[in-house]
């Protein structure tokens, strides 16, 4: 196990670390990135268990659950841990389910700074699972009555976490969406159900859509300041020659549920490859993506539509094709030769501008499987590729501000990708990106792209500008932590500060980053 805080040098750069006192203090100075990376003290997680959440996070603390699954030795278990303003663990708290076994635990919310249960109880004979809103004080004691909140028909896959919340951005409202058991060759069928701030239900409705559930998938799904709620969904049916191409749908629920409203998201000429939608501040819907042409293997540039809910209607379409030169870029970063298309991008992050344009955050991502015989039967391994970073700025009129590419390398096996992948942060106009590296992409006698591994990785901080400039700089040395960061459960809590997490085994530690 790695101890110690001794300042690492890294091809000449020095990390300063503060080594007198908990937590540990590095100061980035490389390249005029200016931001400070705390760390509190390395802790021991209960044995099994993992971080399960963040429940609440900002420069006075954090809150967090973790989790213990259950097997055929132990039983399942939760902790509520409580963290200062250093990032210092000052009490953790095992919690003591009401109604165990009968009861699971579906999650813990924080409103307004009070804690509460979620909680499930299945009813087999009747087929349906309700779910109950309880408040616990701060030892995660039971403090208040339980109140019912919903009533789900039982699917046979799943015994609980058969519903999901969203908040709106200003926390007025509260959205649980949840799934209806499918019939085969049925529809797709969901239950909306819109809370107030007391978790007092304002109105519900059950959908039932004109597209087979095999075919369409829900994609994501937001409540608005308002109240009103928003779907966005893709359908892709399998023909004689393959799959067709997607459509995306985005339906709206507006006016307490009792107004539905389908747009179909169709573009002339081209089609659709990845969508995401974000509510503007004056509520419209704004929409972000990739596009590809005909005959193209992966996408060939950026689409930007707004649609307006009062109007019912599209008043802006944008398509921005992907310059040349930037497809070379890609293309060299990855080793390859040039690619006339991005391949393999998800798309992670829609930001609205104040002009009506957009910044879209995708990152390149697929997994491979290799089978390989051997004497006790076929061997399966699993490959998870993060690689890079795709960041475009796109004004109100529709013109590229600038396109950057982040290059990483970032492929691991049989580990979900844990420490893989990135975190963002934005402040004012200025974008960060957090994630692990090889050290030796900070050479400068460096030839190519060299692959993360986790125990020997930096954390690599990259920060553009409003003027689309790129620095890139070695934070912190993973390995002086003594432990590897997890960027995505790290996450901004403030309006300059990012929560970061790292581990390694049962070790564990929680810090800030903050940005000037």
């Amino acid at each position: 196990m790695w101890r110690g805080q001794r300042p690492g040098i890294l091809f000449g750069l020095v990390l300063l670390v503060g080594v007198s006192f908990w937590p540990a203090v590095l100061v980035a100075q490389m390249d005029d990135i200016a931001a400070e990376l705390s760390w509190g003290s390395t802790q021991t997680a209960p044995r099994g268990s993992r971080l399960a959440k963040v429940i609440s996070a900002g420069e006075w603390g954090a809150r967090v659950l973790r989790y213990k699954s259950s097997n055929g030795f132990r039983s399942e278990g939760y902790w509520l841990e409580y963290f200062d303003s250093r990032m210092v663990l000052t009490n953790r708290f095992e919690l003591e389910l009401p109604d165990k076994p009968r009861a699971d635990l579906e999650d813990i919310i924080s409103l307004d700074r009070q804690l509460y249960l979620l909680l499930s109880r299945p009813a087999a004979e009747e087929q349906v699972s309700r779910v109950y809103i309880r408040p616990i004080g701060p030892t995660g004691q039971v403090i208040g009555d339980e109140r019912l909140v919903a009533e789900l028909p039982a699917n046979e896959k799943f015994r609980r976490r058969q519903f999901d919340l969203e908040y709106s951005r200003d926390t007025a409202f509260i959205l649980l969406y949840n799934q209806l058991p499918p019939e085969k060759d049925g529809p797709e069928k969901f239950t909306l159900r819109v809370f107030d701030q007391q978790f007092q239900l304002r109105w519900s409705r059950d959908v039932v859509l004109p597209y087979n559930d095999r075919s369409f998938g829900i994609l994501s799904y937001q409540v608005d300041p308002q109240g009103n709620v928003y779907v966005l969904g893709r359908q892709q049916t399998a023909g004689n020659r393959g799959a067709t191409a997607a459509r995306y749908i985005l339906l709206a629920y507006t006016n307490d549920g009792r107004e539905a409203v389908t747009y179909e998201l169709e573009l002339e000429g081209v089609a659709i490859n990845a969508l995401a939608v974000k509510i503007a501040g004056n509520g419209d819907l704004v929409c972000g993506g990739f596009y590809s042409t005909p005959g193209a293997v992966g996408s060939t540039g950026i689409c930007h539509i707004q649609l307006n809910p009062a109007s019912r209607e599209a008043y802006l379409v944008h398509l921005l094709p992907f310059p040349e030169d930037f497809l070379q870029t890609v293309a060299q970063s990855a080793n390859r030769k040039a690619m006339p298309a991005l391949i393999s991008y998800r798309l992670r992050e829609l930001t609205l501008r104040s002009d009506g344009g957009i910044v879209l955050v995708a990152e390149q991502f697929f997994r491979e499987e290799t089978s390989v015989p051997t004497y006790q039967g076929l061997q399966t391994t699993v490959f998870y590729h993060y690689n890079d970073i795709v960041v475009a700025n796109i004004s109100g009129t529709g013109e590229y501000t600038w396109l950057r590419q982040i290059p990483k390398l970032q492929e691991t096996n049989d580990d979900g990708g844990a420490f893989s992948s990135f975190a963002q942060t934005t402040v004012q106009d200025r974008f960060y990106f957090l994630y692990n590296d090889h050290p030796d992409n900070f050479s400068p006698d460096k030839r190519q792209q060299y692959k993360m591994t986790d125990r020997e990785s930096v954390i690599s901080l990259t920060e553009i500008d409003r003027a689309g400039t790129l620095k890139t700089i070695p934070l912190f040395v993973n390995r002086d932590a003594g432990v590897v960061a997890r960027p995505r459960l790290c996450r901004q809590v403030g309006a300059r500060v990012m929560l970061v997490y790292g581990e390694d085994g049962r070790d564990y530690r929680l810090g800030l980053l903050r940005f000037e």
